[in-house]
C-alpha cells in the first residue's frame, strides 16, 4: 500500500506544500501528494489555494510570477524534483487543468512518468491526458454518491484505461474493490486520519491512501 502524505503531511497549511515538508515526509518513508497551478509565467507551481495573499491582500495565484510565489514557499515542479529526487510515487491533483501536459513533460526528464499520477475529477481531462502519455498515471476522484453506479463507473473508467478511482476511505466496501480491481484499476482512499482508517484500508485491500498524519500508519505500512 501507498502511504501518500497529502499536501507533504503539514502540521500547519502555513507550510503546507513547501520542500521542507515534502523532505519530512519523504524521510518518514511516505509517498507525496501535492497540487498543481500555473503561475502569471506558465510555470507549474505545487499549490493548493487559487488565492495567494500579498500584503494580506488576496490575489489570484494566476496572477503571480513563480518567482513571487516562491517567497511565501511555493515550489515549481522543477524546484520539486532537483530538491527530492525521483524514487517515489508522486500524486499531484489538477487545481488548474491546464497544469496536465506541462507535468508530462517535466516527467519525462525529471519526475519518470510512471511514479506521476495526476488527479482530476474530470474524465475529459484523464482521457486527453491519455491520448498524450500512455505511460503516466491517472486518477479519476469523486464520491460515490456523486457517480451513481459505482462499479459501472470503474467499468467506465477502465475503459477510458483510468489507473485508479479515488474516493473517501469510508465509501469502500470489499465487494467495490474486488470489483475495481476486477477492472484492472487501483482503489485509492482519501483521507484517512485515523488508525481505524489505516486499518480499514488494509483490510479492504485499498492500494494507496492520502493522510494529513503519515505517524498514523503502522510500521511496516509506509
Amino acid at each position: 500500500m501507498w502511504i501518500f502524505a497529502h499536501r507533504g503531511a503539514a502540521p500547519n497549511r502555513r507550510i503546507e506544500n513547501t520542500i521542507p515538508v515534502f523532505r519530512a515526509a519523504r524521510q518518514a518513508g511516505a509517498d507525496l501528494e501535492s497540487d498543481a497551478r500555473l503561475s502569471r509565467d506558465k510555470q507549474v507551481v505545487l499549490i493548493h489555494d487559487a488565492w495567494y495573499r500579498v500584503r494580506l491582500i488576496p490575489l489570484p495565484v494566476r496572477w503571480q510570477s513563480a518567482a513571487r510565489l516562491a517567497r511565501g514557499g511555493a515550489c515549481t515542479i522543477d524546484q520539486f524534483s532537483a530538491a527530492l529526487g525521483a524514487d517515489f510515487e508522486f500524486s499531484i491533483d489538477l487545481k488548474d487543468t491546464r497544469c496536465g501536459p506541462a507535468l508530462i513533460d517535466s516527467a519525462r526528464t525529471r519526475l519518470g512518468l510512471s511514479h506521476l499520477w495526476l488527479v482530476s475529477d474530470n474524465v475529459e481531462l484523464l482521457t486527453e491526458l491519455r491520448a498524450a502519455s500512455a505511460q503516466v498515471r491517472l486518477v479519476h476522484e469523486a464520491r460515490h454518491r456523486d457517480i451513481g453506479d459505482p462499479r459501472g463507473h470503474a467499468t467506465m473508467l477502465a475503459a477510458a484505461q483510468i489507473d485508479a478511482m479515488n474516493s473517501a476511505i469510508d465509501s469502500w466496501d470489499a465487494g467495490l474493490v474486488d470489483h475495481v480491481h476486477s477492472c484492472g484499476l487501483r482503489a485509492f482512499g482519501s483521507l484517512a486520519e485515523s488508525a481505524d482508517a489505516f486499518a480499514r484500508g488494509r483490510a479492504l485491500g485499498i492500494d494507496a491512501m492520502y493522510t494529513d498524519d503519515v505517524a498514523l500508519a503502522a510500521p511496516g505500512t509506509v
